[in-house]
């Protein structure tokens, strides 16, 4: 019973970590370009 769930929450630790990644990347691409498409393809991404 407990390796599965282990097993989920290391997955969704992953999941969390790489959507922090992919959220500082489009804000420091942002902040960088200020591109509407890339406002655009964030909120597709959301």
């Amino acid at each position: 019973m407990t390796e599965p769930d282990r097993a989920e929450g290391l997955w969704r630790g992953i999941q969390g970590t790489a959507l922090v990644l992919v959220v500082g990347f489009f804000l420091f691409s942002l902040r960088g370009i200020l591109n509407p498409f890339y406002l655009f393809w964030l909120l597709v991404a959301l």
